[in-house]
């Protein structure tokens, strides 16, 4: 029979692996930000300054992935927090969490903040950022909704053979952040509870 300290050795090597796995596909909502940004008093140092909302903090981040190559690159030219400068993201929401209720980067709360506002900039650069500006126009095909056949014509020697595809639309992910962060606790939860069951025997 396992010792009880390989139990507990297993126990900690598998919640390594499942909790960060389970955490890195969570991706939180907007509306999940916006309320963080109001209950962790964000809204204090914002109001009356620079990006004063909300919606105009996202906005700056929309705008910023049109400009940079990078974030870190928009927060070194755009960002004068009362004076201070920063050379990363990372630097300047920590800072940002210092200022807040969050108290520090890592406070969970604050993370939805930063993940969010990281997924816009990272969003606006996958829609078109500013080393995608340059490439040419392509002729993309009339939009179809979901389940409607849409005819393509190939040629087959002197023949035009008219076919039909199908097309379909992919949800998204129907999960929010907190969501996820709740199923990676009961999971935890299940693991400690089995291991201790394990190494009562």
């Amino acid at each position: 029979m396992a010792s009880k300290g390989g139990i507990i050795l297993l126990t900690l090597f598998i919640l390594a692996m499942v909790f960060p796995a389970l955490l890195s596909v969570a991706q939180p909502t907007e509306e999940e930000a916006r309320q963080k940004f109001e209950q962790l008093g964000c809204i204090g140092c914002h109001n009356g300054g620079v990006a004063p909302a909300w919606d105009d903090v996202v906005a700056l981040f929309e705008e910023w992935s049109t400009k940079y190559g990078s974030l870190d690159e928009a927060v070194k030219n755009e960002v004068n927090f009362f004076g201070k400068t920063f050379n990363t993201y990372d630097e300047m929401m920590a800072e940002m969490a210092k200022s807040s209720a969050a108290g520090t980067i890592d406070n969970p709360d604050f993370q939805v903040i930063y993940q969010y506002l990281k997924s816009v900039y990272e969003g606006g650069q996958a829609g078109g950022g500013q080393e995608t500006q340059t490439t040419q126009p392509q002729e993309t095909p009339t939009e179809t909704q979901a389940g409607e056949e849409q005819p393509t014509e190939t040629q087959t020697g002197g023949e035009t053979v008219t076919e039909t595809e199908t097309v379909t639309e992919t949800p998204g992910p129907v999960l929010g952040f907190g969501q996820i962060v709740g199923i990676a606790i009961v999971i935890l939860v299940i693991i400690v509870g089995i291991s201790y069951f394990i190494a009562r025997r």
